[in-house]
């Protein structure tokens, strides 16, 4: 396992990792640079994330656009970027977020099912399509006097 970002209890994740005897198998890896991100999504079978407040969800995206399943929590902005294309569980389910993670390790024909959805559906994200949304919302909006 590679856990790759940071947060409040990093260190406590450190901690933990080491009283378990688990080095070599989780890698604690912190911030890691945008040049390094392609890297870790192509290398790994799934993205898990326990973030719960997302202004947007572009981490969501980016595991998405290398056709990797999502699991995560159904809260901010992520239901709406991941859709049906991961398995999404009620905020602060840790026990369903280990059983989502655990079924799709063992089951590559979903795997491969939802990272293929996924990358179909990250490709709907672009920055022309969010420009032109923008315009239309702008026009509309002068077109009604404000």
């Amino acid at each position: 396992m590679v856990l790759v970002g940071t947060g409040p209890l990093e260190n406590e994740v450190e901690l933990e990792v080491a009283s378990l005897g688990l080095e070599g198998k989780v890698y604690v890896e912190g911030q890691v640079g945008d040049a390094s991100l392609p890297d870790y999504y192509s290398a790994c079978d799934l993205f898990i994330s326990l973030s719960t407040v997302e202004g947007f969800g572009l981490v969501f995206l980016e595991a998405m656009s290398a056709g990797k399943p999502v699991v995560a929590f159904a809260s901010a902005s992520i239901p709406e970027v991941v859709g049906d294309c991961g398995i999404l569980v009620e905020p602060g389910k840790l026990d369903e977020i280990e059983a989502a993670a655990l079924r799709l390790l063992s089951d590559p024909g979903l795997r491969a099912d939802l990272g293929r959805r996924g990358k179909e559906r990250a490709a709907l994200f672009t920055w022309k399509r969010t420009a032109s949304a923008v315009i239309e919302a702008i026009e509309s909006r002068v077109s009604r006097g404000r």
